[in-house]
């Protein structure tokens, strides 16, 4: 079985191109890389652009998303995979299965807990 490579520019681009259905500065849900309970902790953010860094010593290129925190002010850029609201929430699937597979084997029902304080969280203070 092949896997399709995921083209990451393309998708960070995806939400800042003229026909997306996103607008301009909208709201996204991350991951904070902090567990609460052993559970994902996710925070809502602006998104405002789209970029790639380098990281790390071999200096290995990222795509993410620039968001605007509107509780301190700042930017900060986010890995792609990190932005669990993109794609009709497909990357907060992925999260799932690949950082925090035990939840399945464990209880199925956190996983549709997760996905629902997710998507309940987004929409707060809408």
């Amino acid at each position: 079985m092949m896997v399709e490579k995921m083209n990451y520019k393309e998708l960070c681009e995806a939400p800042f191109e003229m026909d997306s259905s996103y607008g301009i500065n909208f709201k996204m849900l991350v991951y904070t890389g902090e567990k609460e309970e052993e559970r994902p902790v996710f925070k809502m953010v602006y998104a405002t652009d789209c970029c790639k860094v380098r990281i790390g010593t071999a200096g290995k290129l990222f795509w993410g998303i620039v968001g605007l925190d509107p509780e301190t002010g700042e930017s900060q850029w986010y890995n792609y995979n990190d932005c669990v609201s993109l794609e009709n929430w497909a990357v907060l699937d992925r999260l799932l299965k690949n950082r925090f597979g035990w939840m399945e084997l464990a209880d199925p029902a956190l996983i549709l807990e997760t996905k629902v304080l997710a998507k309940a969280q987004l929409m707060e203070g809408e």
